[in-house]
């Protein structure tokens, strides 16, 4: 029984402390708080948060992972949560789950150019990259910002379908904006070889 948040109101007060230790970087006391208003109300998100934040900094993924479960489970409108959720499930390569989330994030912030961006991440490690292309570019229209990380991932969905001269447009973009970004210029080397590999077949036949 998690009770209803009116009846933990008198551990609001720990809440902010450890919240306020762990900007400070007294991680233990953080810690220790977050456990003791965890003890009492195990459904509170601010504590569940707070050790979160912590098992994310120490690399234990297994910790962290279950915690940011259990707050989207608690409350599945939290955008925060939604999105952390999504990349946390990127890089364990579950995509099934990852876009499930991705997609609620849309849900709860349409326009919100982070959600379309994480929706956009998760359908490119999908290999649906015309999806993909679509809620990239409503990132960009969303923010108003030519970012270069974007712009290189809009590129690969765009090589992905065959837009060679679109997606060198956006790497040569992002370039300029980034120039020394190793994913970006991989991916163009990569969109080059696979444009001499395609001019070579069309000799060839």
């Amino acid at each position: 029984m998690l009770g209803s948040p009116e009846a933990h109101h008198h551990l609001v007060p720990l809440e902010e402390q450890a919240q306020q230790a762990l900007r400070t970087g007294a991680v233990e006391t953080a810690e220790r708080l977050a456990l003791d208003v965890l003890e009492l109300a195990p459904g509170r998100i601010p504590p569940l948060t707070v050790l979160y934040e912590i098992r994310k900094r120490d690399g234990r993924t297994k910790a962290a992972e279950a915690l940011i479960r259990r707050i989207v489970a608690l409350d599945p409108n939290n955008f925060w949560a939604v999105n952390e959720a999504t990349l946390l499930l990127l890089k364990k390569g579950n995509l099934a789950e990852a876009e499930r989330h991705a997609r609620n994030a849309v849900r709860i912030a349409p326009d919100n150019p982070q959600a379309h961006y994480l929706m956009g991440l998760t359908l490119t490690e999908a290999h649906r990259p015309a999806v993909a292309e679509f809620h990239y570019r409503r990132a960009l229209d969303l923010s108003g910002e030519r970012d270069p990380t974007l712009l290189a991932n809009l590129a690969l969905c765009l090589k992905n379908q065959g837009k060679m001269s679109a997606a060198r447009a956006l790497y040569e973009e992002s370039l300029t904006l980034m120039p020394q970004a190793l994913h970006t210029l991989l991916g163009l080397a990569r969109l080059e070889e696979a444009d001499r590999n395609l001019t070579r077949r069309t000799f060839d036949t």
